[in-house]
């Protein structure tokens, strides 16, 4: 399969080149005319188990292995991409890397796969959209950054998440174990990210009305403990 060149070869979407690629369908296809699938059910379950041990995957890591017209690529043609992966191995191999792994991180739609690599003396984190990609896609500067692992709302389920908050945008991370969340959490926060406690994580351990506060009609913070022993009406009431 990987000494055809009809089969493994640069395509383009969306105006960017993915080289040493090949193509769902056509691999699909390819797998039942040379005789190693009976069909085309059967040759999405080979390419599935090829990204299974790890041999094939989707460039994005975004999607299993579907007889669609998808880019996918041997891992073993990651190495042979040369500069193309040169300036992402310089930050990923650099004595003063961090951390580095894929992390979840939530677009405008889903969520996505993405490789971040943390410099802490440069107080940076890179972000990209695959590990082989040339460039970042973004260069987060950790001294406008707070980490924020409230629960956001929009967290996916089953996982741990954290926030990234800059002056522009939230970027919303996740992780499939905890252990990791608290190690990137811990990571950004030595690199120069401000820690910023979410006061609704007391909504979930309080006791008692008493442990908030309240703006009074004069916009002034008042302590609800002062009225602990009389009798209190509580409205909640819904503005625009």
């Amino acid at each position: 399969m990987r000494s055809d060149p009809k089969l493994i070869r640069s395509r383009s979407y969306n105006f960017k080149k993915y080289p040493k690629t090949l193509q769902g369908d056509e691999t699909a296809k390819w797998l039942v005319e040379n005789g190693e699938a009976k069909d085309a059910d059967e040759a999405v379950a080979i390419g599935q188990k090829l990204v299974e041990i790890g041999l094939l995957h989707h460039v994005h890591d975004d999607h299993n292995f579907k007889n669609d017209k998808l880019f996918y690529r041997f891992r073993v043609d990651e190495d042979k991409l040369g500069a193309t992966q040169s300036k992402l191995a310089a930050l990923t191999l650099a004595s003063d890397c961090d951390l580095k792994g894929t992390l979840m991180k939530k677009g405008k739609v889903k969520w996505n796969n993405r490789f971040f690599v943390l410099r802490s003396k440069e107080k940076k984190l890179y972000y990209y959209e695959t590990e082989t990609d040339p460039s970042p896609k973004q260069v987060i500067d950790l001294n406008e950054g707070s980490i924020d692992v409230s629960e956001c709302g929009e967290c996916k389920k089953g996982t741990y998440c954290f926030n990234i908050v800059t002056p522009k945008r939230v970027h919303v991370c996740c992780c499939e174990k905890s252990k990791d969340q608290e190690a990137w959490i811990t990571a950004l926060i030595q690199s120069g990210a401000s820690f910023v406690e979410d006061k609704t994580l007391a909504m979930v351990t309080a006791k008692s009305l008493f442990e908030f506060t309240a703006l009074d009609i004069n916009k002034q913070e008042v302590n609800l403990n002062k009225f602990q022993g009389k009798v209190c009406l509580v409205v909640n009431v819904a503005c625009e």
